[in-house]
């Protein structure tokens, strides 16, 4: 029997004394070619006023030996020389080689500013290239590890192929540029069609008609640059819809609806993530809010088009500076992939793949409200949601603890898309998280997406300074 005790804790790490660091694990990531060329990223809590506070901090390292001697400084090192069950690991040695360095600038919005690290990972005999992206701030120190690992002088200059500055929207509007050269009918000539359809119902209907009968809100001056052939609505929806990702976006009438509101939309979504509460009137929230249901309803109308939130490129770098972001950023991630891989293409329709669908809804009502009890200040004989497996689909009490953090827009946007899926799919729970008290019914589900969504409205309408009873919605 081992005589190494679980979960035993320093006591300041536990009553929180202020000043105290808890280090909660350390990823170490080791040259291939030079293994010298030694850092972590080392994540950590601090307690302020007796709240526990994640942090993360890059280390560089000189040696071998200094890792070795900082391990032991900050960390329990049992683990390095027994065998331990991964969700107790807290030390993670990565063996990688390093690629290039690349600086994300965002023209006008210096704060969007990020750099990317990518590297390839060698891994239970495979290698597996990933990126890690990180504030501006960690310009220098990447580009110092390129040139460590590739054992250029420190005043030498990088070429391009090391390191380089990506304009984000420039290179946006190429891809979407080259997306659009890769459909079936060139969009110049479908807003062509288009316009004729329109006059043609315009013929029979005034312009308030016509505008409700379609379904499309648009002002007479964006009507006009449809019936005018174009370019120029699709430039300005570019800059401006970063938060919404298209896929063959304009088959029908419904679709190009979500095409032309997109720009205006985003505009919306951008002050209401950057808590610009005061610059949102009723109208643009009502539209906002529409848009998004439309736009996850959109998905669902058999044919060739896909639609999602950006949650990657945009909502992830809008909470770049947050100290949760390392952890934000996976949960980001997973959900567009879980999203995005639940639906697949057949006969030129998108439609749901069940299994995967399935882990989607699993691990995203896990996270936004398919638990019960997960607050550190709730008493501690409640369950506690680190007891699930390892291999569970449902999300940990740290994620929980992230999301609820979210702004009220973002959470209003996964919950919306989760309701989606919820309400066309036969939704049944495998695995159930045993803090979760509540009814499993598909409909019991969607009533607590429904209470969710109303507190979430409330706060959103009540920010921006709107009258509840007279939302109208």
């Amino acid at each position: 029997m081992s005589d190494r005790l679980y979960g035993t804790e320093k006591v300041e790490n536990v009553m929180g004394f202020p000043g105290k660091k808890a280090f909660n694990k350390i990823d170490l990531y080791i040259d291939m070619v030079n293994p010298n060329n030694l850092w972590g990223m080392v994540y950590y809590t601090e307690f302020v006023r007796r709240k526990p506070i994640v942090k993360q901090e890059l280390v560089r390292f000189a040696s071998r030996n200094a890792m070795l001697d900082y391990l032991k400084d900050n960390f329990d090192c049992y683990e390095l020389t027994h065998r331990v069950d991964n969700n107790r690991r807290k030390i993670f040695f990565h063996y990688i080689d390093y690629c290039n360095v690349s600086y994300y600038l965002y023209e006008g919005n210096p704060k969007y500013n990020h750099v990317g690290l990518v590297y390839r990972e060698h891994e239970n005999g495979m290698v597996s290239t990933k990126t890690i992206t990180m504030p501006k701030e960690y310009e220098e120190i990447f580009k110092d590890i390129i040139r460590t690992s590739k054992n250029i002088p420190i005043s030498g200059k990088l070429d391009s192929s090391l390191y380089k500055t990506v304009d984000v929207y420039d290179e946006k509007n190429k891809q979407r540029q080259a997306q659009i050269n890769k459909y079936t009918v060139p969009i110049g000539d479908f807003l062509y069609r288009a316009a004729s359809k329109i006059i043609d119902v315009k013929d029979k209907f005034n312009k308030q008609s016509l505008v409700k009968g379609i379904k499309v809100t648009v002002s007479t001056v964006a009507l006009a640059s449809i019936l005018a052939g174009g370019y120029k609505l699709v430039t300005d929806n570019n800059k401006n819809a970063e938060f919404v990702t298209q896929t063959n976006p304009i088959t029908n009438m419904k679709d190009l609806g979500l095409y032309i509101n997109k720009g205006n939309v985003g505009i919306t979504i951008d002050k209401l993530m950057e808590n610009n509460f005061e610059d949102v009137s009723l109208e643009d929230l009502k539209s906002a809010l529409s848009f998004i249901t439309d736009l996850v309803n959109a998905n669902y109308d058999n044919n060739a088009s896909f639609n999602s939130f950006n949650y990657e490129d945009y909502f992830d770098y809008k909470m770049l500076d947050n100290d949760d972001y390392m952890f934000s950023r996976e949960i980001l991630k997973k959900i567009e992939k879980l999203y995005n891989d639940s639906f697949i293409v057949e006969d030129g329709k998108v439609i749901i793949n069940k299994d995967k669908a399935n882990k989607y809804m699993s691990y995203v009502a896990s996270l936004t409200f398919m638990y019960d009890t997960y607050h550190t200040t709730r008493a501690v004989s409640h369950v506690n949601i680190e007891t699930q497996s390892i291999v569970s689909k449902s999300a940990t009490q740290r994620e929980i603890e992230v999301y609820d953090k979210y702004p009220s827009i973002l959470k209003y946007i996964i919950l919306n898309q989760l309701r989606g899926m919820i309400a066309r799919v036969d939704f049944s729970i495998k695995e159930k998280p045993s803090y979760y008290f509540k009814g499993t019914d598909k409909y019991d589900l969607l009533n607590e997406i429904s209470k969710k969504n109303e507190s979430l409205l409330d706060d959103l309408y009540f920010k921006c300074g709107c009258n509840y009873r007279n939302r109208g919605m």
